[in-house]
């Protein structure tokens, strides 16, 4: 069976919903290389965003927290520049991994504080959402377009 052929307008739609995904995913570098500078050589004034106490092992923490960003961000800006889909397909499913478990790690660790969203960590819950969403997004019209390009190829094949 033979699908029908995604229409020029659905075809364009992608082309540009990918576009902003991959805006939102050099966006987030952005965000991730501010984050670690200000987490590595101001940790106390980062960990104050969060918790009442940021002085000690949080503010240590946070400076090997912003080294990590560091190599993600390098990761995520490599893959996009790459122009490999496959490769950013990896690096972004590896981040929705994390994105999910931040998410999740998120409520226990507002309960621990004192159950208070403050503005800090709202930020934190959309930003984390909005990629979430953009990087299923891409992801969802990676496979498909991947999906097609099979199919047309077995079929091309018979």
């Amino acid at each position: 069976m033979v699908r029908p052929v995604f229409s020029e307008e659905r075809q364009a739609q992608q082309v540009l919903f990918t576009k902003i995904f991959r805006g939102v995913f050099y966006c987030e570098i952005i965000i991730n290389l501010i984050t670690a500078a200000i987490s590595i050589f101001a940790p106390t004034q980062y960990a104050a965003m969060f918790v009442s106490q940021p002085a000690g092992l949080i503010a240590e923490l946070l400076r090997w927290y912003g080294i990590l960003l560091v190599v993600f961000a390098y990761l995520e800006l490599r893959a996009l520049l790459s122009k490999r889909d496959e490769l950013l397909a990896f690096v972004l499913e590896g981040f929705l991994i994390g994105d999910i478990t931040q998410m999740v790690a998120l409520i226990p660790f507002v309960n621990a504080t004192g159950g208070v969203w403050s503005v800090s960590l709202i930020s934190t819950l959309v930003i984390t959402l909005v990629l979430v969403v953009s990087r299923i997004g891409w992801l969802r019209i990676y496979y498909s377009q991947k999906a097609r390009r099979t199919e047309t190829i077995a079929s091309s094949a018979q």
